[in-house]
């Protein structure tokens, strides 16, 4: 497994791109990451996380979904897509100061239902699927430290502590066991606005109203009815 990315400035401007093989991390570096990926993954659907779906037309001509499944198919190893993909965030996100995107492809083996897997059996069937998160960086806070080489005590702040991921995707989905080419799983922190623009570039849809303003328009059109 390798991780992709790239550092991207208050400017929106692309500053730095990197690719890490796991191998060469430490376990708590490892860890670390995998669990910012992670967290795109968790909350509660229409709240936290948006299912996305893709029309018949997207699936054979749409440009987005076109990256998107040649981001899955190369397992990430595509410059190019790669390319468009930092792009797209750097030109469509919303976020005051730097951030990190990070990227990877994984393989999960699908086992039958209710079935536990034994060794050297194969899976019924694997899930390859693409996972990317937006983490801000932020500044730690002070800590003292003790410099062998000065000999004394320093005060020391790290200056790029990169916080959880405030967007995220995963695709495709992964409905009844199977893969679901024709949808994406989206992540939006506290089900925040601001990402609609970065969600019509990527997947070229627009974004799924939030709970907050669903329940809003709901109760207006409820009371206008009323």
């Amino acid at each position: 497994t390798v991780f992709y990315g790239c550092y991207i400035n208050d400017k929106r401007e692309i500053l730095k791109r990197f690719s890490v093989p796991l191998s060469t991390l430490a376990e708590q570096e490892s860890e670390a990451l995998l669990k910012n990926l992670q967290k795109t993954l968790s909350g509660k659907i229409e709240k936290d996380l948006s299912q996305l779906s893709f029309s018949n037309e997207q699936v054979l001509n749409g440009a987005a979904y076109q990256n998107l499944s040649t981001l899955r198919s190369s397992g990430c190893m595509d410059e190019a897509a790669r390319e468009t993909l930092y792009q797209k965030i750097a030109e469509s996100t919303q976020i005051d100061g730097s951030y990190v995107v990070l990227l990877v492809c994984d393989t999960y083996d699908v086992f039958t239902h209710g079935k536990r897997a034994k060794d050297g059996e194969d899976s019924s069937e694997q899930f390859k699927y693409i996972t990317a998160a937006i983490c801000p960086l932020k500044n730690g806070k002070p800590h003292l430290a003790f410099s062998a080489f000065d000999n004394t005590f320093k005060n020391c702040v790290e200056n790029a502590v990169i916080s959880t991921p405030v967007f995220g995707f995963t695709f495709p989905c992964f409905d009844d066991r199977k893969s679901n080419i024709y949808a994406a799983l989206c992540y939006r922190k506290d089900n925040g606005n601001g990402y609609e623009e970065l969600i019509r570039s990527l997947f070229d849809t627009d974004a799924p109203m939030p709970v907050a303003e669903q329940q809003e328009t709901f109760c207006r059109l409820l009371g206008d009815t009323v």
